[in-house]
């Protein structure tokens, strides 16, 4: 899939399993994983972190297993990657959003169950980019 492209539903939906990679196990309740779909699929935050078009709204989490789609594990990651070595700037940046949507993760658990809800949400693009490095 063309990641210059907007891409909020891919053109088959759902992504057939061919298309997706097996990546981690993860025991998470399925209200955090309804999180990370409002965040992985929210275009807006991607564009506010990344400065591009994306979303990820192509994922599966079969018995606990993260599937993630192959565009973003190969397609995104080698358009992020060359951005983020091309580009001083655009990297310091990153790493600057990142640390600040962690903090502001922290210093929402002194605040609303709704704010904590926004701050988690608003960080699922840092997440989905960074998982990318492991």
């Amino acid at each position: 899939m063309d990641t210059n492209n907007n891409n909020a539903l891919s053109k088959k939906y759902p992504l057939p399993m061919t298309e997706m990679v097996k990546t981690v196990r993860r025991e998470y309740p399925l209200f955090y994983i309804s999180l990370f779909y409002e965040g992985l699929s929210n275009e807006r935050i991607w564009k506010d972190f990344l400065g591009f078009d994306y979303s990820m709204p192509d994922y599966a989490v079969i018995e606990h297993i993260y599937y993630y789609p192959k565009y973003h594990l190969v397609d995104f990651v080698e358009r992020w990657t060359d951005l983020l070595f091309k580009d001083k700037q655009y990297f310091y940046k990153i790493k600057k959003d990142s640390i600040d949507k962690e903090k502001i993760i922290l210093k929402s658990l002194n605040k609303s169950f709704s704010v904590f809800c926004d701050s988690y949400i608003n960080y699922m693009p840092t997440l989905g980019s960074l998982l990318c490095c492991r």
